[in-house]
């Protein structure tokens, strides 16, 4: 049984990956599990490793499975330091763009590398 501290540190839903192999590599359960619901989620690779699908299909899920579906009200912020997101594949991939909070243009974020 989890203590009350831990409780509250544990997610209250997970967003399915879109590939079992991965849901239980992140949570440990390959069928109802994936992405931690309420966490910053920060994908590091190398280039053309997928990252971009992979976040493209995370904000799908939720927003068509959660947002669309099942009526819940959930917002998504998609932040990229790398200046590198392609727009074109994302939209041929069904992303809602227009929904997503891309964050302020005027000041973008700034990373070392």
């Amino acid at each position: 049984m989890l203590s009350r501290e831990k409780k509250d540190r544990y997610p209250r839903f997970f967003l399915n990956t879109g590939s079992r192999v991965l849901n239980l590599a992140l949570s440990g359960d390959a069928w109802y599990g994936g992405w931690a619901g309420q966490r910053l989620i920060n994908v590091v690779g190398d280039t053309t490793t997928g990252k971009t699908l992979l976040g493209c299909e995370a904000v799908n899920q939720l927003y068509y499975h959660w947002h669309k579906e099942a009526k819940r009200e959930v917002k998504c912020s998609y932040r990229d330091v790398e200046a590198a997101f392609d727009f074109a594949l994302a939209e041929d991939f069904g992303m809602p763009l227009s929904w997503i909070d891309w964050g302020d243009e005027s000041n973008p974020l700034e990373t070392i590398q």
